[in-house]
């Protein structure tokens, strides 16, 4: 029965996915579902939770690549733990949308169910300026650049984690940037946010609920709820919904897919610049692995 009622709610999620991350660029960071290949039912200490939980912590090197409409980036990481699943050290990535293009180092540290990064991204618009600022914004304004385009630099902080749930998983997600680099006064359409605020300071909280299927729980769709806080703008936080998708291909490749929807805005930027899409492959890597192959 569930696998029934997954085929017509992923064949939505891929075509209205494929639809709005053609423009809908967010940076898929930190993993969407925070849990990597971790099982709902824990009751027989004999099931393998993931590959990435085999081994001996050690010092290592990994990599994440993420591959997918409009968008690509190349994670770097060193460490000691277990690579893509208990660890902590530092990581890097380039990342480049159709509409801006960043470079990310930060330090990390991650558990199965806890997950914290705190870095410094610098970001650059490839059409995109600053924007007066106004109670309110619409889609020509970010279509009409005056001025150069937009360069700045965010100090980032994002934990989240998820805790088991009847037949799956509760997600959760908190993040905070500071912006530095904006000229005084001015609003800013923040790309990884896909919100406008007023800097230096823009906040983000998701919540959701993730349905765990087949073996190992390799197949992994729920619902998920945004909001995106803009301190300095006395309009109310933007509000965001819709699918989530991630599917255990093989131990190293997965497939994720995200569609996050404006259900509440003080702006009229248009489904696509409002909504946060994700629909790509993930591809990880690392030295010391006890089952390495590929993909």
């Amino acid at each position: 029965m569930r696998i029934r009622l997954l085929l017509p709610v992923s064949a939505a999620l891929f075509v209205l996915a494929t639809m709005a991350a053609s423009r809908a660029h967010a940076d898929p960071e930190p993993t969407v579902l925070p849990v990597e290949g971790a099982r709902t039912d824990l009751a027989d200490p004999n099931l393998e939770i993931s590959p990435w939980a085999a081994g001996k912590p050690r010092l290592f090197a990994s990599s994440r690549i993420d591959a997918g409409v409009g968008y690509g980036k190349v994670q770097v990481a060193a460490g000691y733990g277990l690579p893509h699943w208990a660890w902590v050290g530092v990581e890097a990535y380039p990342i480049s949308t159709f509409e801006f293009a960043g470079v990310y180092a930060g330090l990390r540290g991650s558990l199965p169910f806890l997950d914290l990064a705190i870095g410094v991204r610098d970001s650059a618009s490839y059409r995109r300026g600053f924007l007066q600022a106004s109670p309110h914004h619409t889609h020509d304004e970010l279509d009409q650049r005056q001025g150069d385009r937009a360069h700045y630099v965010d100090y980032e902080a994002t934990l989240s984690g998820a805790l088991p749930a009847p037949g799956g998983f509760a997600v959760w997600e908190a993040s905070l940037f500071i912006v530095d680099g904006a000229p005084a006064g001015v609003h800013l359409y923040e790309e990884s946010m896909r919100a406008i605020m007023q800097p230096p300071k823009i906040a983000f909280a998701r919540l959701g609920y993730v349905l765990g299927l087949g073996p190992r729980d390799a197949v992994k769709i729920g619902a998920l709820g945004e909001a995106v806080f803009l301190p300095g703008r006395d309009t109310g936080p933007v509000y965001r919904i819709g699918p989530a998708l991630q599917i255990v291909l093989t131990d190293h490749l997965e497939a994720l897919g995200l569609l996050t929807m404006a259900v509440k805005s003080p702006d009229e930027l248009g489904f696509f610049l409002s909504a946060y899409g994700i629909l790509g492959l993930r591809w990880k890597w690392a030295t010391g692995e006890t089952k390495p192959g590929f993909p």
